[in-house]
């Protein structure tokens, strides 16, 4: 009974403890910093869904986020770990990447440079086998 208990109560916060992860990391991208509004776990398919990410400049005054994504699922493919694989899938949908030509380094949002791909590895530790994008947006 105690056991069953305990393991309802961290099921319960595993949400609330990978936003807190996920928005730490987010924050330590140099010169940007960022966070999510939402995790949804879903235990049995091996896959987390983050909800209302953001990614915004903030060495300058530039208006919109480098990076906003309503949805994005990201979860592991089973067959492929069954075979000894650590392989994923990542699935985004309607991301909004954000260019901004200004004319000073201040008012520029060209693309984060330094530190993304240890904090997406960090995320998502995983080779990723599928990439998919369902109705994204490119500004420039």
């Amino acid at each position: 009974m105690v056991l069953a208990l305990i393991l309802v109560l961290a099921r319960l916060a595993l949400p609330f403890a990978i936003r807190d992860y996920v928005n730490r990391q987010l924050r330590e991208v140099p010169d940007y910093g960022g966070e999510v509004g939402a995790i949804h776990v879903n235990l049995w398919r091996g896959a987390y869904e983050i909800i209302d990410l953001r990614l915004v400049k903030t060495t300058g005054k530039v208006p919109v986020p480098f990076v906003y994504i309503p949805h994005m699922d990201l979860s592991i493919e089973w067959p492929q770990l069954l075979r000894g694989a650590l392989v994923g899938e990542v699935e985004m949908v309607r991301p909004e990447l954000n260019f901004v030509s200004g004319p000073t380094e201040e008012l520029k949002q060209t693309g984060v440079d330094k530190g993304w791909k240890q904090t997406q590895e960090s995320l998502f530790p995983f080779t990723i086998n599928r990439f998919e994008i369902q109705g994204g947006i490119i500004r420039d």
